[in-house]
């Protein structure tokens, strides 16, 4: 059995890929943090209890491991962008320094591939006649985003050299129903139409579902060989007024729908995802997941 270890399991996207591994077949060892919520987990998972800063743990992660996820990231809670707070040594060491501890482990330990959860932060802006595909030069602006681009690079130069197989996913933001529901995207819209709060920002943002993270890592773990060292992923451009005319239809409210949002800009584009056989869920995913927060709203009136 293929044993993969992954780091950042509790998070967001963790809890999407720990089931789709799960469902391939796969033995999951993942490092967590002693304050991390292991609850909502109805599949076995070998914890390690850790975090990247400890040499002792991240060995231990590793040891007998086929491949390797690294989804973790710390950071002021709620924030990605300004994630580090005002101790931005403190969020380098969990974060740079800590991938670093994570990559010299994996050498040592003979791991054979390692996939590692970047962002469409590493870029800023598209350049002048070009797609924001995987060949489109980066323009990080913040340090997340640098944080990103700096571990890819250190990738690449880690297979050059420990001749291990590597991946970078450069994902927008992501979306799903997770556990606890409260943590889902967009929780806070639902609550607000089904309480008859108005919503009116008029955000928009491009978006892909987390179940299509997993699943893009599931289909990168298990090629014979894992020949593509850079993936983008975005599926769709979701606004919030795209969001509330859909949580109306399936809660049967009533309102004024928010502004249209501007239009889409530096829109994420993956020369790569029909070579290695990914379709995105779209519109369909993107309804049935909406419809799902609403009955899951009903359902617990509490979590309201």
């Amino acid at each position: 059995m293929t044993t993969v270890a992954i780091t950042g399991a509790t998070g967001y996207v963790g809890r999407f890929v720990v089931a789709e591994l799960h469902q391939r077949g796969m033995h999951i060892r993942a490092l967590s943090r002693p304050t991390s919520d292991r609850s909502g987990f109805a599949i076995p998972v070998e914890w390690v209890t850790g975090d990247l800063r400890s040499q002792e743990g991240v060995e231990a992660l590793v040891a007998g491991a086929d491949a390797i996820i690294h989804l973790a990231y710390e950071h002021v809670p709620g924030k990605y962008r300004n994630g580090e707070g005002d101790n931005l040594p403190a969020w380098l060491d969990a974060n740079v320094d800590g991938s670093m501890r994570l990559f010299k482990a994996a050498g040592q330990a003979g791991v054979k591939r390692f996939i590692f959860l970047s962002s469409r932060a590493v870029f800023s802006r598209t350049e002048a006649g070009m797609v924001l595909d995987e060949r489109h030069p980066p323009s990080p602006d913040s340090h997340y985003g640098s944080y990103k681009l700096t571990i890819e690079d250190f990738l690449r130069d880690f297979a050059r050299t420990n001749g291990i197989q590597t991946c970078s996913i450069r994902a927008t933001g992501v979306y799903g129903l997770t556990h606890p529901v409260e943590r889902s995207k967009w929780w806070d819209i639902v609550q607000a139409v089904l309480d008859d709060q108005p919503v009116t920002s008029n955000r928009g943002g491009t978006e892909v579902h987390g179940a299509d993270v997993a699943r893009a890592i599931g289909v990168l773990l298990t090629r014979p060989t894992l020949d593509i060292d850079l993936l983008h992923l975005s599926d769709l451009y979701v606004t919030n007024r795209d969001l509330v005319r859909l949580i109306q239809r399936f809660s049967g409210k009533t309102g004024e729908l928010p502004p249209p949002a501007p239009p889409a800009s530096n829109v994420l584009v993956s020369r790569y995802l029909g070579d290695v056989g990914i379709t995105l869920g779209g519109e369909v995913l993107l309804e049935k997941t909406v419809a799902a927060l609403v009955e899951t709203a009903h359902q617990n009136p509490s979590a309201r």
